[in-house]
């Protein structure tokens, strides 16, 4: 059947004059009765490589939009059943509503509707729960005229058709034609489909397809449709399969859409959304929105995977869940998003702890020695680790800091204090710096504490402050080196920086030379536990990936002996391998570039130069004191010492 416009002037002529004179009459007494129904979005969600990764119906059902064209089968077929005279009345048929008048009375019972397809789509979207009563089609009739006004007759027709419920908690045609008859084109749908659609308008609610009256009913809609044809369709009254394969992934993204769609300050918000999609194929007036996200899922469920056999090697250990997180600075994409793993969480429900404030320990460290490297240290200057108290600045008493391992080191080079994680030295180089210097140092970054400097004392940067995993990974985005993107730090210091968690020989004091930190990529890491091991971090970043690992309790009981070096680091070094493996197999060891005012040399250990290693200097300078054989010159250090701390520690 052919789309036609009623495009008569006397109808037009007649209808607008009606409005201009008594629209101020009929607007507020319609608007006393108009409801909203307004449901969340639904989302259909792809991954970088185009998977479907997420298709869920929610708490109001599942639907799925149609936007094609109106001359197709099924849609002829929905007009000659529900409306006949649809393309030649205004908005009420009102001799069909006599003839439907008079044949339910002579049945008595209802065995014909008498609502236009207009009154129809009005019922749907406004009022699908009010009562049928004489009052309540007094209003869709007079809403009705009010939207014939605004809407062409096919743009009602396309509002319609994605407002019909089709059983089993299922609305729209489109939804409809994939969930029973797993058709994506509703143009294929044969003759014995469409009727069953067809029917199902008019008793969407039955328990079962063999119920008397749909089955009296869908025979009548063959015989006007004149389906001649054997039925040898297999009906399936099936629910919708969900596909949720990243559920807190698409949590965040439906609540960004949520506010982006309804509140005001949408411009911020889509900047932030962008972090989370690639494309947004529909806008805000559509109830369902397929997304086209960066993430890799093939790269997350590899991962997911091999956590499950972590867990099974350290299951006595009363370890629950891991997070973890890549994020592509250049780009500002998420690409992996594990909020959590654990399916018996606080009150039985998932947590995404992405979100979830706690203590995130050493993981800090490394800004308070960019800190040190801007104030212009080197990377051989030296700092003493040694036992000392400090004065606790918010007045509760001392405070008194150790290393995990309880040890004291003595006067340590800067590279070897931070790529060890050791505590006393890290807290020496804070009073140094002084307290309040770092802290907005930090927040110059673009950290956000809860609480003041004085509130957290010099265990802030041992990790005393709550921040997210989120928030952290963001934070690295100022340790790499982007282009045509200019931070307030100097790209000699980050590079510097990125040498000392790099190097495996660094790692010396806390975590051995040939430790499982090393990989085949040169990637700076840093590691982190808690001293109740609550929590266990490994984090690493390059130019192209930050990217972040946390095993954990939701419960914040202890584990049981389970350090980075069980928990979070065999993680991490998966995803090292496996991100290198991706994009780092053809750049061999030289796709770090060392900055033009850098210069390279070999670092003697020793007086008589025996020993040596590589290292950097960004002013020339060579420090001459040796850790090996124990002499030390006070101008090697770049914090300032006091006559008992050269006397212990034989400084020069």
């Amino acid at each position: 059947m052919k789309i036609l416009k009623n495009n008569s002037p006397f109808f037009y002529g007649i209808f607008t004059f009606f409005w201009i004179a008594l629209g101020i009459f009929i607007l507020p007494i319609v608007t006393a009765f108009f409801q909203w129904v307004w449901l969340p979005w639904s989302v259909l969600m792809y991954d970088a490589k185009g998977q479907l990764i997420v298709d869920i119906w929610n708490e109001y059902g599942y639907w799925k939009t149609y936007t094609g064209g109106m001359n197709i089968p099924l849609i002829q077929s929905i007009i000659q059943i529900e409306d006949g005279e649809y393309f030649s009345h205004w908005w009420v048929d009102i001799p069909s509503k006599m003839a439907a008048f008079y044949d339910n009375i002579q049945s008595r019972r209802i065995v014909r509707g008498w609502s236009t397809i207009t009154e129809q789509w009005i019922k749907n979207e406004f009022f699908p729960y009010a009562k049928r009563t004489w009052l309540q089609k007094w209003r869709e009739a007079t809403l009705a005229f009010l939207m014939s006004l605004y809407f062409s007759k096919e743009e009602i027709l396309s509002k319609y058709v994605n407002s019909l419920y089709l059983g089993n908690r299922i609305y729209w045609i489109q939804a409809a034609s994939e969930v029973y008859f797993h058709k994506k084109d509703i143009t294929q749908l044969t003759e014995s489909e469409i009727s069953f659609l067809i029917a199902l308008i008019r008793y969407p609610w039955i328990q079962s397809l063999q119920e008397k009256n749909f089955q009296e009913y869908l025979n009548r809609v063959k015989i006007r449709l004149w389906v001649t044809t054997k039925d040898t369709t297999t009906y399936y009254f099936s629910r919708h399969k969900d596909i949720n394969l990243v559920s807190h992934f698409s949590q965040r993204i439906t609540h960004l859409m949520n506010k982006f769609c309804t509140q005001n300050n949408s411009h911020e918000i889509w900047n932030y959304l962008q972090n989370w999609i690639e494309k947004l194929h529909e806008q805000c007036d559509k109830r369902d929105k397929i997304l086209f996200t960066p993430l890799m899922y093939d790269l997350q469920k590899k991962i997911e995977s091999y956590w499950v056999g972590i867990l099974r090697s350290i299951q006595d250990k009363n370890v629950q869940s891991f997070a973890a997180y890549v994020f592509a600075p250049k780009t500002h994409k998420i690409l992996v998003y594990i909020g959590n793993t654990n399916d018996n969480s606080i009150d039985g429900a998932q947590i995404d702890m992405i979100q979830q404030p706690r203590s995130v320990g050493s993981i800090l460290k490394p800004f308070l020695y960019l800190f040190a490297l801007e104030s212009w240290a080197e990377i051989d200057s030296f700092v003493l680790d040694g036992e000392k108290q400090y004065d606790n600045l918010s007045g509760t008493g001392i405070f008194l800091p150790q290393n995990y391992n309880l040890k004291e080191y003595g006067p340590i080079s800067l590279k070897y204090a931070l790529a060890s994680s050791l505590n006393l030295a890290s807290v020496r180089l804070t009073e140094f710096l002084w307290l309040e210097n770092v802290y907005h140092f930090f927040e110059k970054i673009g950290f956000r504490f809860p609480r003041s400097a004085t509130y957290y004392g010099y265990g802030f940067v041992l990790g005393a402050p709550e921040l997210t995993l989120e928030e952290v990974a963001l934070g690295y985005t100022a340790l790499t080196t982007l282009k045509n993107k200019t931070y307030f730090t100097q790209e000699k210091n980050r590079f510097l920086l990125a040498q000392i968690l790099s190097n495996p020989y660094n790692r010396r004091y806390g975590f051995w030379v040939n430790s499982i930190l090393n990989n085949s990529y040169s990637i700076p890491v840093k590691t982190g536990t808690s001293t109740d091991f609550r929590d266990n971090w490994a984090l690493g970043y390059t130019n192209d990936f930050i990217f972040w690992v946390w095993v954990w309790n939701t419960n914040r009981s202890s584990m049981r002996g389970v350090t980075w070096v069980t928990g979070a680091w065999p993680i991490w070094h998966f995803m090292a391998e496996e991100l290198g493996s991706l994009f780092y197999a053809d750049r061999g060891e030289g796709w770090v570039v060392v900055p033009d005012w850098i210069e390279q040399y070999s670092h003697c250990l020793d007086s008589r130069c025996f020993r040596t290693e590589l290292s950097f200097t960004k002013t020339g300078k060579k420090e001459k004191s040796s850790i090996i054989e124990n002499t030390f010159f006070e101008q090697d250090f770049f914090i300032s010492l006091s006559d008992e701390e050269k006397k212990r520690w034989n400084i020069q």
